[in-house]
């Protein structure tokens, strides 16, 4: 399991390169390909090869704890303000430890204090943990031991995304269509919608649209009722917005007791959203192309300082002298600050890659 200790930064890429097969350890077949395109692995057969080798050894000392392992869900944003993961797991020893890692470090937890930040929830052999009143730094990789041994990791990532315009509250009248939108700061491929505080799904009765940039978001109450009067939430990352939905009953005497047509029109909605996407779409494109030029300028540089030292190598090579041998005090000083420079530099072009990534694979470039 991934341990946290004190690092400088020569070992950030291995810390790196561990949480990634931690991550793949437990990763669903279908994201090995993401996975891999996300942290820059390019040998995916060779990813394969270890990674069964790795998955043996670490069933073989899951063995010695549990009996079984399945139904392994990795962690959401399942709420306003709550995020979970869970899994089932039958253990040989009811009275084993479970301990809950975050980034290498150990959390507390609970298993009766409902409001408790950090919560475990046990149902015969159902595990479900639970996190609450999310924070930025909550994001991490979590890890679920027993007895020191890894039996699952999920990686939480929250984007750094907000509402540039809300969800407002809707008044609609019985049998018509109420429209809840807002607009995002960065394109996001899907949010969480609410109702009364439960999930909601595409289908008979809500519509979930999506802008071609992914900016703005609807969810449409299909031929409204006075019982989906209550109050909706959109939530994306860690932030949400909510708004009431009032239902208006038909108070036509006339039609008491009659099946009332639905309506043909919406209540809620309008604005000029798209005009707010547009500009904001323009405005993330221009911070995509510094980011861009960012990235290729710290690229240069980094390409630069290995040619010199690469040259600085074969010279002394050439000379006979041993590393740093000969060379001044002041120009080995120099020589020194800026290898630390280029460490950093290496760092800068791995978090620009990552964040170019990120939008690319949102805005499907």
């Amino acid at each position: 399991m991934l341990k946290k200790r004190a690092v400088g930064e020569k070992e950030k890429e291995r810390e790196q390169e561990e949480k990634v097969w931690e991550i793949l350890l437990s990763a669903d077949k279908k994201d090995y390909e993401r996975i891999c395109m996300e942290y820059g692995i390019t040998n995916f057969r060779g990813m394969l090869k270890k990674l069964n080798e790795m998955k043996r050894e670490r069933e073989e000392e899951q063995a010695k704890f549990i009996e079984q392992l399945s139904n392994l869900k990795h962690i959401e944003v399942k709420g306003e303000d709550i995020a979970s993961f869970e899994l089932d797991m039958e253990l040989k020893d009811p009275n084993s430890r479970v301990f809950l890692y975050k980034d290498g470090v150990m959390v507390p937890f609970s298993r009766d204090e409902m409001d408790a930040k950090h919560r475990l929830k046990q149902v015969g052999k159902r595990f479900v943990f639970t996190i609450k009143n999310l924070r930025p730094e909550d994001a991490g990789l979590y890890q679920v031991d027993v007895e020191g041994t890894n039996v699952f990791s999920t990686d939480f990532k929250i984007p750094t995304v907000d509402f540039l315009v809300k969800i407002q509250e809707v008044k609609a009248e019985e049998r018509e269509d109420a429209i809840f939108q807002c607009v995002l700061s960065k394109p996001v491929a899907s949010i969480l919608w609410l109702g009364k505080n439960t999930p909601l799904i595409a289908g008979e009765k809500y519509d979930i649209i999506v802008s071609e940039d992914k900016l703005i978001h609807k969810l449409v109450v299909k031929d409204c009722m006075p019982l989906d009067g209550g109050i909706y939430a959109a939530v994306v990352g860690i932030k949400s917005c909510n708004a009431w939905l009032i239902v208006e009953a038909d108070q036509d005497p006339d039609a008491r007791g009659k099946k009332k047509a639905r309506k043909t029109t919406q209540a809620g909605g309008g604005g000029d959203l798209e005009k707010l996407a547009r500009e904001q779409q323009e405005k993330l494109k221009k911070d995509m192309q510094e980011r861009m030029e960012a990235l290729n300028k710290a690229k240069a540089e980094k390409e630069a300082f290995d040619a010199a030292a690469a040259a600085k190598a074969a010279a002394e090579a050439a000379g006979g002298k041993g590393t740093g041998a000969g060379v001044g005090v002041q120009e080995q000083e120099v020589w020194e600050e800026q290898e630390a420079l280029q460490e950093q530099v290496v760092w800068e072009v791995q978090e620009l890659e990552e964040q170019v990534r990120a939008v690319q694979e949102v805005w499907e470039w």
